[in-house]
């Protein structure tokens, strides 16, 4: 019956008030998660097949290592924009609305120039002393990305706070437009000229970066179009306002580096123990996991709406949000674990064979991974950020202690099962985080 009055309110354009409002942000949202994982897939295939399991592994830790750092360029920031400017605009005031952004592009700054110098600062001792592996170059070269991903990212936080999700969607079909008809083909030409390992790794960054140079000129000119606020004079905020965003933004920061640890744990482990062709195999089963865990990508579009609810309203939002996620997270893991062997088979061919296993045995974190998204947002747009961030901790050293028991103790059978272990040890804590989150869920 909802489904169908859903479907009513989309044919007749009567999408009014908040739950009109949640339909055409999940339509939008849909649609982008939709041509980023098409994008991402087809990208992905094109790319493991030119580089084989060994160059693809160097490649797939490269940018494990990138994207690590570049998420301590945002430490909570494009979250604490989107509730503040969305609370604001909801009041109709766009000089409040200004202000904050003003505030926030201050601290976020100051972040990214430090995570960029970190990575530059650290990459030799990442590269040769912890990974032992051909990566050092490529991580200086990358560390550009660094900057450019906390500035796209910063302005996505504009278009979900004011509710223009449509401005994603279109800035994430130009980038994979453009990742897709660039890079292999950047790619397979140049890779021919390289002479080892390492300067096919530059390579490989050096082309990936025009993508997203090309992404972020078309985010900022449709930015300056469509965000309107922007235009307004600021106000300064009060000490009072400044420190409220402070005590926002602060367990927010601790949840994303454990957030951030918890998911880079495995390819952390993995990159210290296994040679390079188990990371390759690790990261060919994830990728093709991605667009199954993707669903959580509608508590995004649900976020602002969760800011503007109370009391009931709150609780049956919630609650049937779940309800979907489940029953569409359990369906696509049921159709991974039997379609296992032809889907590696397509998108990658034979000689990733070994990735079969891991995929099966990986696609039992789609129930959690996606159920935990709607949770997460659900907390951080009542405020209770404090709370995420005390079970995210916990989580984070349980998480490093078993995965490192497993993969010392594993290694000694084989590589292959070092990697099980990294897998199984994110498979306990996946379930342990929903478990809790959901306790707390009930909680006033």
């Amino acid at each position: 019956m909802d489904l169908m009055n859903t479907f009513n309110k989309f044919k007749e354009r009567t999408l009014r008030g908040y739950s009109g409002l949640a339909i055409k942000n999940s339509i939008h949202q849909i649609s982008t998660t939709i041509v980023t994982k098409i994008g991402s897939l087809i990208f992905i295939a094109i790319i493991a097949r030119v580089l084989m399991p060994e160059l693809f592994g160097l490649y797939s830790l490269v940018f494990f290592t990138i994207f690590t750092f570049a998420s301590f360029s945002d430490m909570g920031v494009a979250t604490s924009l989107t509730r503040y400017i969305s609370l604001t605009l909801a009041k109709g005031d766009q000089k409040k609305a200004k202000s904050y952004f003003v505030y926030h592009f201050k601290i976020k700054v100051i972040l990214t120039t430090i995570s960029f110098l970190a990575l530059v600062v650290s990459a030799k001792f990442i590269s040769t002393t912890y990974y032992q592996k051909p990566i050092f170059l490529a991580l200086l070269v990358g560390s550009l990305f660094v900057i450019m991903l906390s500035v796209i990212g910063f302005i996505e936080s504009f278009f979900r706070s004011s509710n223009q999700f449509q401005g994603i969607f279109f800035k994430e079909l130009f980038f994979q437009i453009t990742r897709v008809l660039i890079v292999p083909v950047l790619v397979i030409i140049l890779l021919k000229y390289a002479l080892t390992q390492e300067m096919s790794l530059v390579i490989i960054v050096s082309a990936i970066f025009i993508p997203y140079a090309l992404t972020l000129i078309f985010f900022i000119l449709l930015a300056k179009k469509k965000i309107l606020f922007l235009e307004v004079n600021a106000e300064p905020l009060s000490d009072n306002e400044k420190k409220d965003v402070r005590r926002f933004i602060f367990p927010l920061s601790i949840s994303l580096i454990c957030y951030t640890l918890l998911d880079q744990i495995d390819i952390i482990l993995l990159g210290k123990f296994v040679t390079s062709e188990f990371i390759g195999y690790y990261s060919a089963a994830f990728f093709l996991i991605s667009p199954a865990t993707a669903i959580a990508a509608l508590s995004t579009a649900l976020f602002p709406i969760f800011s503007r609810l109370e009391g009931e309203q709150l609780k049956r939002g919630l609650k049937r949000s779940l309800v979907a996620i489940f029953i569409l997270s359990i369906l696509f893991t049921v159709l991974i674990v039997i379609l296992a062997p032809l889907i590696v088979k397509i998108a990658y061919g034979d000689n990733y064979s070994d990735a079969i296993g891991l995929l099966r045995l990986g696609s039992l974190v789609i129930v959690p991974s996606s159920m935990i998204g709607i949770y997460i947002n659900f907390f951080v747009s009542r405020g209770k950020t404090k709370l995420t961030a005390k079970l995210l901790i916990a989580l984070t050293i349980v998480k490093l202690v078993v995965g490192y028991i497993l993969v010392l103790n594993f290694v000694k059978i084989s590589l292959y099962a070092a990697t099980v272990g990294v897998i199984l040890a994110r498979i306990i804590i996946e379930y342990l985080q929903l478990g809790f989150l959901a306790l707390f869920s009930k909680s006033p």
